[in-house]
This record gives structure tokens, sequence and C-alpha cells, in this order.
């Protein structure tokens, strides 16, 4: 059994962002120490119930301030995200954190969230299944690839480098609040994480 720590970093009296930051940083710090195995990272956009518009970078401070503990998201807005840009993003993340990271993915849940995107939450199953694909073949091909979808097309043959650290790409996993999720869990081979639809 593995012990983490969630965070969302809500800040409803709107207190100052940095010292917010810091008093999460410096309690997975003192988690490490304690012998916690992992930290995630939420991702949300455009509200104070939870300040994590940006995982990654978030994600990329807390591996300076740490040695040991994992460091994942949970979850990375998949329909939000340009697909090819987030595998960079990703495979550059897990190199520079000496593979501590853990990549947790989920569709959103939240329309204004989606709005604020130019997407909308009745596409957002079919836009987190095409991202995914992208991903997992992104990390996993040293062939260049195209992709032909109903929201993501990629016309011009690429390769994504660098490759994630670690083998065959970070450890994925989903929030699978319905039972079609739980189906698709076993066909991409990406783990389940309880909880709710982000």
């Amino acid at each position: 059994m593995k012990f983490g720590l969630f965070y969302e970093w809500p800040n409803p009296e709107l207190r100052e962002w940095r010292v917010l930051f810091e008093e999460g940083v410096e309690q997975i710090q003192y988690s490490e120490t304690l012998g916690f195995d992992y930290c995630l990272i939420a991702e949300h956009h455009f509200t104070n119930y939870g300040n994590s518009p940006a995982p990654l970078l978030q994600a990329l401070h807390i591996g300076q301030r740490t040695r040991r503990i994992g460091i994942g998201t949970a979850s990375v807005i998949l329909p939000v995200w340009q697909p090819l840009r987030l595998a960079e993003e990703v495979a550059v993340l897990d190199n520079l954190l000496d593979g501590r990271f853990m990549c947790g993915v989920g569709r959103g849940y939240q329309p204004y969230e989606m709005a604020g995107f130019g997407a909308d939450v009745g596409e957002s199953r079919a836009r987190f299944d095409e991202t995914l694909d992208v991903l997992l073949e992104a990390w996993t091909s040293h062939e260049s690839f195209t992709y032909r979808g109903k929201y993501i097309n990629i016309e011009h043959p690429v390769t994504v480098f660098p490759k994630p650290l670690q083998k065959p790409r970070p450890p994925i996993w989903m929030t699978a609040p319905t039972r079609p999720y739980e189906e698709a869990v076993a066909v991409w081979g990406v783990e389940k994480k309880r909880g709710g639809g982000g």
C-alpha cells in the first residue's frame, strides 16, 4: 500500500498566491520526510476552488524542492490540451524529475472550464479518447506518425522528442467515474483512480 497527498490549493479568502503555494510545497517536503510515497496536483481553471491551472509547472517546482517523493497530476484535463504539446511537456518533465512523474488524466466536468478553452463538455469523452491515443503514440513510438480523429488531426508526420525517462512511459491513471471508462482503462492499459470526473 502507498500513501500520498492530493493538492488543489483552494483559496476562498483570496490569500496571497505565493504564500499559498509555498505552504503546500512545505507540506509536501515534510510529508517526504515522513515517508509518504507521492503527491498529486489537480488541474482547475477560472476559479478559486482549485488554484492549479498549471499543474506541470507546479510539479517541476515541487521536484526541485524534493528528492524522492513521486509527483503526479490528478488529473490533467485532456480535452483542453493540445496533445503533442502535452506529450512534449510531460516527456521533458519526466526527465527533469529523474523519472518521478506520474501522469493522471481525466476528461473534466466543469462546463465553464471547457468553455474557457473553446471546448464543450459534451465533446469531452471523444476529445479525451483522441488526446490519450496521441499521447501514448508520441511517448512510445520512435517512428513518425499521423493521426486523424474527429477533433484532433495530425496531417504531417511527427516524431516527439525527447521520450520520457520512464519506459515505456510514465505511469498513467485516469479518473473513471462511469462504467464505460472502467472498460477503457483495460483497453488503454492504464490504471484507474477512484474519484470524480476530473
